[in-house]
């Protein structure tokens, strides 16, 4: 099997860098409108939803 690590990098607003170590955030490649993208949340628990594009997440990696 394949697998893949994703950390628990936090995420950053307004300068300010929260939660490292404690849920990791990270974009999916899809934006919902013009201030938002849909993002998914791990901790836990998984969340899967949206928020302001202009937030600090890690970006999805993707592999061919």
């Amino acid at each position: 099997g394949k697998s893949i690590f994703l950390p628990k990098a936090g995420l950053q607003i307004e300068n300010i860098r929260t939660s490292y170590g404690i849920s990791g955030y990270y974009w999916s490649s899809t934006p919902s409108d013009n201030e938002t993208a849909y993002m998914m949340c791990f901790s836990d628990t998984p969340y899967v939803g949206k928020y302001y594009r202009d937030s600090g997440f890690t970006i999805r990696p993707v592999s061919e």
